[in-house]
């Protein structure tokens, strides 16, 4: 099967999904306004984070860890005060308010992030040096992002909301994935993995900006001495157009707060919860279910790239799965280790599931 660019064909229904998400992601967005209002103001918590994502940390069956798909994921994280300067972030706050989201200084419980990152996508064939018509397309994104968490003061709700500004096609992919094949293939002293061929190939290559924006509400379903049980509902609109909705189980000692919890904290919102330092340790189960209007890393953007899929060939419907586990130190340090398995992302016979693992640090700067 080739797979070609067929953007003038699907261009009104892309484009109607996209309005179509818009809206429901505004009427989400002021649904959840009301509950917003306390004017309290509480310590927030100032850190940073480093968080890395790999098919190689797949480990509850390592024939599945392949080398392909969503293939490393890396992201470097500022929080507090001090993420906040930044013409980003403005923005950010410009479009909440549009959406009537208050600021967070009217707020009882926050946090606000800075990040920057990288992601990297494959096709399964890396040896081959010439564009590779029967799978996913090589795609990169470079990205700079802004988020708040915010609590409503029932303490039931939370809504985060992120606005990023990235770069695709950019060389620097392939150089981070030929790097980590090498020192692989040193460390284990053999000829895989092999260094990738393709990279001339990928979605927008040479560079092209893009953006995106999110808003993600929760709401707790129950609540025991033992676990917690809540919802989630995921708008995307930019470079990925989407809605899910997604159901989070945390079994264990969990001093922490649920919606300032991430199942996925790199690229998505902040994993820090408060200021004082938590004593969590338990495991996860998160499940989200996705409709894909338009994903820029599959089709392309507006440059012309050699190889996109079209409209017919993305999955409209995924799954995602993710188990993991978080423990918090005395110090307020946090670690999270973290399986996913995700559903195929296209249609054809190189479609797949896909398995990757994530380790994630966050490091406190002060604890009041």
């Amino acid at each position: 099967m080739h797979f070609s660019i067929n953007r003038n064909s699907n261009k009104a229904m892309s484009d109607s999904i996209r309005l179509a998400i818009a809206v429901m992601s505004i009427t989400l967005a002021c649904y959840t306004t009301n509950i917003f209002a306390n004017e309290k103001h509480s310590g927030e918590l100032q850190g940073w984070s480093f968080s890395i994502e790999q098919d190689l940390f797949y480990l509850i069956n390592p024939d599945k860890n392949e080398d392909r798909d969503y293939t490393i994921g890396i992201d470097v994280g500022l929080f507090g005060e001090k993420a906040t300067h930044s013409y980003l972030h403005d923005g950010l706050i410009a479009i909440d308010s549009l959406f009537g989201l208050k600021g967070v200084n009217q707020l009882e419980n926050y946090q606000r992030s800075m990040h920057l990152g990288v992601a990297v996508y494959t096709p399964d064939d890396l040896s081959n040096p010439n564009p590779v018509y029967d799978d996913r397309p090589y795609a990169s994104l470079l990205y700079w992002s802004n988020r708040i968490n915010r609590i409503a003061a029932d303490q039931k709700s939370g809504i985060a909301t992120e606005l990023t500004l990235g770069v695709l096609g950019l060389g620097i992919a392939g150089e981070i994935q030929a790097l980590t094949h090498k020192i692989q293939r040193e460390i284990s002293g053999s000829d895989t993995p092999e260094a990738p061929q393709g990279w001339d190939h990928q979605i927008s290559d040479g560079g092209e900006l893009t953006f995106r924006y999110r808003l993600e509400y929760k709401h707790l379903l129950t609540q025991d001495s033992w676990y917690d049980l809540s919802t989630a509902v995921i708008g995307n609109l930019g470079y990925q157009t989407d809605l899910g909705a997604g159901i989070l189980l945390r079994a264990g000692n969990r001093a922490s707060h649920f919606a300032f919890f991430e199942p996925r904290p790199a690229q998505q919102t902040s994993q820090f919860e408060h200021a004082k330092p938590t004593q969590d340790n338990y495991i996860y189960l998160y499940y989200q279910i996705t409709g894909v209007a338009y994903n820029e890393l599959l089709q392309g953007g507006f440059r012309e790239s050699a190889v996109t899929l079209s409209a017919d060939q993305i999955e409209r419907v995924v799954h995602s799965l993710a188990l993991g586990w978080t423990m918090t130190l005395k110090s307020g340090t946090r670690l999270t280790f973290a399986q996913y398995m995700h559903s195929p992302e296209f249609k054809g016979s190189n479609s797949r599931n896909h398995y990757w693992g994530g380790f994630y640090l966050t490091f406190p700067l002060n604890s009041q």
